[in-house]
Formats: C-alpha cells, structure tokens, sequence
C-alpha cells in the first residue's frame, strides 16, 4: 500500500504531466487543424529579431510536426518526472525556459524559426546531473544518467554535426543544456 501523502504526490504529478501533454497536442491540433492562425510563425522564435522576443515564453510550446511532438513527448515525459522528484519543478522549467530562449535568441542561425521542447529534455538532463552530484543524490544522479544512456543518440543534439539534420535546433539544446547547468547551480 502507498503511503497518502505519496500517493497525493504521485497524483498531482501524473495530472500535471497529463495537462502539459494536452497543452502541447492540443497547440498542435489546433495548428494543423487552423493552419491560417499561424500558430509558429507568430510564436515560434526567431533569432535577433526584436519582435520574436515574446516567443522565449512560448516556442517551446509548439512543434513543427507530430513526429517533432512525438519524439519529444515520450523523453519529455521521463525526464520531467525525474525533476518533478526534487521539488523544484517550477523554478527548474522557468530557467531552462528563459535560459534556452535566450540562448537561441542570441547564439541561433537567423532567418528560421526554433520550435519544440527539446529545451527543456536537455535542460533536464543537465538539472539533474548536476543536481545529483551537488546535492549528493545517487538514485537522481543515476537516474539521469540511465535516462541519457537510453537516449545517447540525443548527445550528438547539442552541437552541429554532419548526423543532425540541418532543421533540428543544436543552438535550443546546447542552450537548454546550459540553462539546466544554470538551474542547479542556482538551487542548490
């Protein structure tokens, strides 16, 4: 039997996940579905453009097809759990968030659009590395660490390579990386 207070803990964050992969199917839904809303040209994030700069808070939101979706919801949601575990969930998301945007904002290859929550899988990953070796967490430490090895091929993502497609965004996950570095330091 689980304790209530787990269970209550395992509860909200199930719903949590569960309202976050709504959220980013039903943007995509509605995306495809209303293709005159132009849902990633307005809010997808173009780099060094003064306009897009309200797209930080949103690109990460949208994606540029349901394999783009797919692929990140099945790693999205192992690795947001993990950090659902330290408590720190929220914080966590703002910075990889802001952090990666940012990043892209800055350091991406003009005239395209970043889409996608990427960011955010490589911006857990490096929390929770870093997490676990400051905070003396094996199980987090290992954890992340068996999570990277099931997706080793995802490394390669965070810089260019002649293996990663020219339209996936090396600039969001390096910069996702960093901002999941930035997290732990400052949560510790």
């Amino acid at each position: 039997m689980i304790a209530p207070a787990i269970q209550e803990g395992l509860t909200v964050q199930v719903y949590l996940l569960i309202g976050w992969f709504a959220l980013l199917w039903g943007l995509w839904l509605v995306d495809s579905l209303l293709p005159g809303l132009w849902l990633k040209e307005r809010w997808g994030l173009r780099p060094r453009e003064l306009n897009s700069l309200p797209a930080i808070l949103t690109f990460s939101f949208l994606h540029g097809g349901s394999r783009h979706l797919w692929g990140n919801s099945t790693t999205l949601f192992f690795f947001a759990w993990l950090v659902m575990l330290t408590e720190q969930f929220w914080l966590v998301s703002l910075i990889v968030n802001m952090v990666g945007g940012v990043g892209i904002w800055l350091l991406g290859r003009g005239r395209t659009i970043h889409l996608g929550a990427s960011g955010f899988i490589y911006g857990y990953w490096g929390y929770l590395i870093v997490y676990g070796m400051l905070n003396g967490s094996g199980r987090i430490l290992l954890a992340s660490l068996f999570l990277g090895w099931l997706y080793r091929y995802s490394v390669y993502g965070i810089w260019p390579n002649k293996y990663l497609p020219g339209n996936i965004s090396w600039e969001g996950h390096l910069s996702g990386l960093v901002g999941g570095v930035v997290a732990a330091w400052l949560l510790r």
